[in-house]
């Protein structure tokens, strides 16, 4: 199947045989903007890279594309909390909103270890901080030493926080990056680590968030995976039903700027529409992508938004197969300009 992008932005097609003749196929494309004045500008720069490996950027990976669904829309946020107004605080709040269909807090600490006090370990007051890096790093999770070895935090294991005894949490850190709704008040308390970058697949909540269980006379046993499981952000940041996305919502996020007085970084989902025109000799369908990540750079003032489409066909010997991306909504009927003459391209070699 031969893949034609009509647009500026970058976009690839990806396939994975799903029976004997039957092909299950994906369209991704990724617009990227640059944040000024709180709107979202077409950024003229190199087009994000769409392929199927993984991607590292600051902060984190982003899962290389597969053929497959998402399950609602994936927002990411990679960058650093600076205090307000340029002086060193001691904690406070970068907070997420997307419209009305997300809202998420991340309490940020600075500094804090696990000290000899009465009954056991006891946390220290945070050490006052001008910026801190809002990574997994910095969550709750890590390893913790046991007699047979190192016990990695599934959740997180790259964190900080996780002990197995008093003795190896004293004198070690506490995690930066928490959720207020669940605080850390023990060194033996163990919660879901919160952050606001790509999670990555190998963790243990991407497939705790995508089983779908259900209760049998045996016992509880999986019912199915859902596509969750491809989702790239962690599970609290994932806005479950994407028609809650709106064009127009007001993205903000605050605590992310050193170059404003309270640090908020703002814009607004633009009207980009985008949609594929598929093409199996003579037979034509449509489909329109819709949006399935905003991927935000805050310490660039960049935006990548991700739209996708998944469709099957079969394969039938000696059928030419085009699709094509272009931008706006999906006509009403196929124009005269989309259909491919498959005699007038150079042969596919």
């Amino acid at each position: 199947m031969d893949f034609f992008n009509r647009t500026d932005f970058g976009a690839d097609i990806f396939r994975a045989v799903v029976g004997e003749h039957d092909i299950q196929a994906a369209v991704v494309c990724k617009p990227t903007f640059r944040i000024e004045g709180g709107r979202l500008v077409p950024d003229p720069g190199e087009p994000w890279p769409v392929g199927p490996d993984p991607l590292e950027i600051e902060g984190g990976e982003l899962d290389g594309e597969l053929p497959f669904y998402r399950r609602g829309v994936d927002v990411i946020v990679v960058g650093t909390a600076h205090s307000p107004w340029g002086e060193p605080v001691p904690a406070l709040d970068v907070e997420v909103t997307v419209g009305s269909a997300l809202r998420r807090t991340v309490r940020v600490f600075g500094d804090r270890y696990w000290v000899e006090g009465r009954g056991g370990p006891v946390m220290t007051a945070p050490e006052p901080f001008m910026s801190m890096p809002l990574t997994w790093e910095r969550a709750f999770g890590g390893e913790g030493e046991a007699e047979a070895g190192p016990v990695a935090y599934g959740a997180n294991p790259v964190g900080r926080g996780f002990y197995l005894s008093a003795d190896e949490a004293l004198g070690s850190l506490l995690p930066n990056l928490e959720d207020p709704e669940q605080p850390v008040r023990s060194w033996e308390d163990h919660p879901e680590p919160v952050g606001t970058g790509p999670y990555k697949r190998e963790w243990s909540l991407r497939m705790r968030n995508a089983l779908l269980l259900e209760d049998t006379d045996e016992g509880t046993r999986v019912k199915a995976l859902l596509p969750t499981f491809n989702n790239n952000a962690h599970p609290r940041m994932i806005i479950e039903d994407p028609r809650s996305l709106k064009v127009g919502d007001p993205v903000r996020i605050s605590h992310v700027r050193a170059d404003t007085p309270d640090g908020s970084l703002a814009f607004s989902i633009p009207p980009l529409r985008l949609h594929i025109h598929v093409q199996l000799e003579d037979r034509h369908r449509m489909y329109a992508l819709y949006p399935e990540q905003i991927v935000v750079l805050a310490d660039e003032a960049r935006v990548m938004l991700s739209f996708r489409v998944c469709f099957q066909y079969t394969v039938v010997p000696m059928e030419r197969r085009f699709v094509t991306l272009h931008e706006g909504p999906v006509p009403a009927e196929v124009p005269d300009a989309y259909v491919v003459d498959a005699d007038a391209l150079e042969p596919t070699p």
